[in-house]
């Protein structure tokens, strides 16, 4: 998950994701999890006002957050849940932040809360 916040929690659930995925039902899942944690390994923290995820880049974590979109929207129960847990932790750890409103940040905020 490299050493940035964010990735010390998307890094175990995006394995998990992995781990309990149906391989040939979810490649493009299972695909986008691997280059999301070879991605985090490379991110180090940066200030970015308008980054919906605290320490990201604002196109860093909309790419970082791809794989829980899809988990989510597979409706596939084992790969759906480490990405609920995932999301709950970013959350409460208040590593998501950002308001509804119509700013383009705020849209992955608002999609983060509609696929769940």
């Amino acid at each position: 998950g490299g050493s940035s916040r964010c990735g010390r929690i998307l890094g175990p659930s995006l394995d998990k994701i992995i781990k309990n995925a149906a391989w040939r039902k979810h490649s493009q899942l299972v695909s986008s999890c691997k280059s999301t944690l070879d991605k985090l390994e490379s991110i180090s923290e940066c200030v970015d006002s308008k980054s919906p995820l605290l320490g990201l880049s604002s196109s860093d974590a909309e790419y970082v957050l791809q794989p829980l979109f899809l988990a989510l929207d597979s409706a596939y129960v084992k790969v759906v849940e480490p990405a609920l847990e995932c999301t709950f932790k970013l959350l409460s750890l208040g590593l998501i932040c950002g308001e509804i409103d119509n700013s383009s940040h705020s849209v992955i905020v608002f999609n983060i809360i509609d696929a769940i």
